[in-house]
């Protein structure tokens, strides 16, 4: 009997399908502390570029609920089970998919394949024996990650879109009321919510930012009781068209996971916002009359509270 040598994990995160707004609450596999995605995309990578197409490399994330009846219950009717998928949020579009073993006491995942690509070879992820009582425990954990993530979708969550010329658009949703604001590069609020965020997370029980862009100027507060954020939006028009205000309540562990996500998202798309201008990717600067802010910043990911959010 192979002897119990790993251990897995499920954990919350946010993918956007497509053209999907905001993130999808979906989920990490971790294996030994390790990101499984991750490793798979390593391991597609070599046969990816053999193709000439490296960017096919790797897959998306699926959803608790999905991933939940993957494990607890389709692997007793299927040769193979998907416990990842494609970005546009078909699994069977591009998933990678494993055997699963359910002994006495151990659980064991081995034959990783995608059915797309019949040559690639996956002996290098190996195989995976879990203890049984841990794994299925784990698997149970997934219905309290759907809540965590339906109650993100109900009350609050945050989204950027990059436009061009130096312009960001921020999307917020309390539930079934839904704002932007623009940013700019010229007054960049990412410091702002970065360390609002830092504050809430340290204990502060009030927090104002104010965001003033093209018209309309917005304020945000954030309130704390018990762990419980009070989350108020207020936009005053430049013009006569009447105030909007939104509110809701969340928890703080949840305001910031929803900002997480939405900043992972915006690294991953390789925006960042220290190097932040008007100008197109590939601009050449006037070294007389224009400063590269690449030259003189250092990237804003690499504040201490990302490399911890990253890996937590």
């Amino acid at each position: 009997m192979n002897p119990v040598t790993d251990v897995i994990e499920f954990r919350l995160t946010g993918y956007c399908y497509g053209p999907d707004t905001f993130p999808i609450p979906t989920v990490e596999i971790y294996i030994n502390g390790e990101n499984f995605r991750h490793k798979t995309r390593d391991v597609e990578l070599p046969f990816a570029k053999a193709e000439g197409n490296p960017g096919i490399a790797g897959h998306a994330t699926i959803m608790p609920r999905e991933l939940y009846e993957a494990l607890h219950d389709d692997y007793l009717h299927d040769d193979t089970i998907s416990i990842l998928g494609c970005g546009c949020g078909v699994i069977e579009c591009w998933p990678l998919d494993v055997a699963v073993d359910v002994g006495e006491k151990t659980v064991t995942w081995y034959g990783f394949n995608m059915c797309h690509r019949e040559n690639w070879d996956y002996s290098k992820l190996g195989r995976f024996v879990f203890d049984k009582k841990q794994y299925f425990q784990e698997v149970d954990r997934l219905l309290i990650l759907e809540n965590q993530g339906r109650e993100i979708t109900k009350n609050f969550q945050v989204a950027f879109d990059v436009q061009q010329h130096g312009w960001v658009k921020m999307h917020m949703s309390f539930g079934s009321k839904k704002c932007i604001t623009n940013l700019s590069y010229i007054y960049s609020p990412f410091d702002d919510l970065l360390n609002m965020l830092k504050r809430i997370e340290s204990g502060s029980n009030l927090e104002q930012i104010s965001i003033d862009e093209e018209g309309v100027y917005t304020k945000i507060n954030v309130a704390e009781t018990n762990n419980v954020l009070s989350i108020t939006v207020v936009q005053e028009n430049a013009d006569d068209t009447p105030d909007s205000h939104y509110f809701c309540k969340t928890s703080k562990e949840n305001f910031i996971l929803a900002f997480k996500w939405a900043f992972q998202i915006l690294e991953d798309d390789g925006f960042d916002p220290n190097f932040w201008d008007e100008h197109n990717p590939g601009y050449a600067y006037d070294e007389e009359d224009e400063v590269n802010p690449r030259d003189v910043l250092e990237s804003f990911w690499k504040d201490e509270w990302f490399q911890v959010l990253r890996e937590p």
